[in-house]
C-alpha cells in the first residue's frame, strides 16, 4: 500500500477519471432538472413560440422602443439603439417566418 502511495501517477490518474466518471451524470442531472443557460420560465418560451411571427416583431418592436426612450438623452446611443433594433427585428421577422408561415 505504502508503495503505492509512493508513485502517484499510479493513483492520481485512477482517482480523477472516477471522480469525472462519476461527476458527469451528477451533474447533467443537476443541468435538466435547474438549468443554468437561461432564466425564463419554459412556460414563457412556449407561449412566445406559440405567437404568430407578426406579434413577436411587434413585441420586439415595443421592446425596442422602450429601451430607446430609455436612452432619451444620448440620441447617438439612441439612434445606434433604433438601428440595432430594427435589424434585429428584421432578422427575426425572417427567421420566424420560416417556422411560422
Amino acid at each position: 500500500m505504502l508503495e503505492m502511495l509512493s508513485q502517484p501517477q499510479r493513483w492520481v490518474i485512477p482517482a480523477v477519471l472516477l471522480i469525472a466518471l462519476l461527476g458527469i451524470p451528477w451533474m447533467l442531472r443537476r443541468e435538466r432538472r435547474r438549468p443554468s443557460s437561461y432564466t425564463r420560465r419554459a412556460g414563457s418560451v412556449q407561449a412566445w413560440l406559440a405567437l404568430p411571427s407578426a406579434k413577436q416583431a411587434a413585441t420586439d418592436r415595443r421592446t425596442l422602443a422602450r429601451s430607446a426612450r430609455a436612452e432619451a438623452g444620448d440620441t447617438e446611443t439612441s439612434e445606434r439603439l433604433e438601428a440595432a433594433g430594427r435589424a434585429a427585428v428584421e432578422a427575426a421577422s425572417r427567421t420566424n417566418s420560416l417556422y411560422h408561415p
